[in-house]
């Protein structure tokens, strides 16, 4: 047998419950824990991974381009493309660092 669920009213008639009376009522963990739901928290973070890994890209690209201003015409270009291999990776390792720092400063805030 199926049990349906009282329906939801569409506008409150009573006002909001005091903080004594809410504090009186026992409900649950959910609202004495200060922490945002996870699925609010990941969705906050998804849009920020975006916008860091599009910055992070065009970071890399522009390095890329300016070492090759730089050195174009002055070194062969073999050993152009290994220089500007070299510095992107380097130039990926200290994003991805402060990114990692991001990370746990916010990780500690929340």
């Amino acid at each position: 047998m199926r049990v349906s669920r009282p329906r939801r009213r569409k506008h409150a008639k009573h006002a909001a419950p005091t903080a004594q009376v809410l504090a009186a009522m026992d409900l649950g963990h959910h609202n004495r824990c200060s922490r945002t739901p996870r699925r609010h928290r990941t969705k906050g973070f998804m849009k920020e991974i975006i916008v860091y890994s599009i910055a992070a890209i065009a970071s890399l690209g522009l390095l890329a381009y300016s070492i090759h201003m730089f050195i174009g015409g002055l070194v062969s270009a073999g050993l152009e493309k290994t220089i500007i291999i070299g510095a992107v990776l380097l130039g990926a390792v200290i994003i991805g660092l402060l990114a990692r720092d991001v990370i746990r400063t916010r990780a500690k805030t929340r």
